[in-house]
């Protein structure tokens, strides 16, 4: 996908967000906003008894990825919905985000 011009793997992204040793599971979705611009948004769920800090994770991203790739919102979730076939659900987490910014 491309974001502002610059081509996106959101599995890349995914895959540096998950070396958090604070992050449990974690999934990276692209939105639109108003002005149908496209973003990231990375829904995460921490470890358990894990203190995770949006600052904390931005470093880590900023660590291991180009700026481009660094998700612009942050969402912890206790969990993440799961498919028939347990895999996690990113049309429910698009849905979700899109309803709960409007």
């Amino acid at each position: 996908m491309k974001i502002r011009g610059f081509r996106i793997n959101l599995n890349e992204v995914e895959e540096a967000l998950s070396r958090h040793p604070a992050v449990e599971q974690i999934a990276v979705v692209d939105l639109e906003d108003e002005s149908r611009q496209r973003f990231l948004k990375a829904f995460v769920v921490p470890a358990a008894g894990a203190a995770l800090a949006y600052g904390d994770l931005k470093r880590h991203c900023l660590d291991k990825l180009p700026k481009y790739m660094v998700p612009e919102q942050l969402e912890l979730c206790a969990s993440l919905p799961k498919t028939s076939t347990g895999k996690i659900d990113r049309r429910q987490l698009r849905q979700a985000a899109t309803s709960a910014g409007s």
